[in-house]
């Protein structure tokens, strides 16, 4: 007997009054395989399900990595960058520092050089100073030789030598002379020299002829008799002239005699 629709559509509603039926049916038609393919399918659904889920997060993860390779790529060749710039800068500075240190190396032997020049001429006029204060110094101790022998011919007395340097004891006078007064009285004269007279110079010079010990040296030296002193300036200062008023010191200058001598001894 042939199995038409008719027969399938009352099968299928018998199915579906009786559900047992159609789970017996189902076992009948379907080998066990297939009977527990859908559980098997759930179970591969569900590990498909974690192993989408691993490979999300691996995906993230991955993407998180390259993100962090990328970003230390970036960091890295701004580190190489940044190396590069500054060994740049340091060679550059190098050579700066170099440049300037040449420089001042030859600043420096420039600045030598012209020390040893100037030392030079430094010592070169220190000679000329030297050599033009002992003729300065020379003119002045002829000056007041010349000054002297004028005064003591107007006071009429004779120098019964030539008026001389003289070192007694230590002490060094610049000019002294012995004289004769017209009575025949003889003495000594002495005289300090100086190219511009200043008041200090007075009082210093009053000061050595009245000390005990100078008088005394010129005894032991034989200056026997009365002894007169004398300051000579080449230039005098308004305040030498009073100093030698006040001290009581006969002064002397080019023109003749400011003030007359002191007697000391």
């Amino acid at each position: 007997m042939a199995f038409t629709v008719r027969d399938l559509d009352d099968l299928i509603r018998l199915l579906d009054k009786h559900p047992q039926w159609l789970e017996a049916l189902r076992q009948r038609l379907l080998t066990k395989e297939l009977m527990q393919s859908p559980q098997t399918l759930r179970r591969v659904s569900t590990r498909l399900g974690r192993v989408e889920k691993a490979l999300n997060a691996l995906t993230e993860t991955v993407s998180a990595l390259t993100k962090s390779v990328t970003t230390l790529v970036e960091v890295q060749q701004h580190t190489e960058e940044s190396l590069a710039t500054l060994r740049q800068e340091f060679l550059e500075h190098r050579a700066e520092t170099e440049r300037r240190f040449a420089e001042l190396t030859e600043a420096q032997r420039r600045t030598e050089q012209r020390l040893d020049r100037l030392e030079t001429v430094v010592q070169g006029l220190a000679a000329q100073v030297g050599r033009l204060t002992e003729t300065m110094g020379a003119t002045a101790e002829e000056e007041a030789h010349d000054v002297l022998l004028t005064i003591l011919r107007e006071r009429g007395m004779k120098a019964l030598a030539r008026p001389a340097p003289l070192i007694v004891d230590g002490w060094e006078i610049d000019l002294a002379a012995p004289v004769e007064d017209r009575e025949g009285q003889r003495g000594w004269v002495l005289v300090e020299v100086k190219l511009r007279l200043s008041a200090d110079h007075v009082w210093a010079w009053a000061s050595r002829v009245g000390s005990e010990g100078f008088r005394e040296a010129l005894r032991r030296a034989g200056l026997e008799g009365p002894v007169w002193a004398y300051i000579y300036g080449l230039r005098v200062t308004r305040e030498a002239e009073e100093a030698a008023e006040q001290a009581e010191m006969g002064l002397l200058w080019p023109r003749g005699e400011l003030r007359e001598p002191a007697k000391i001894l």
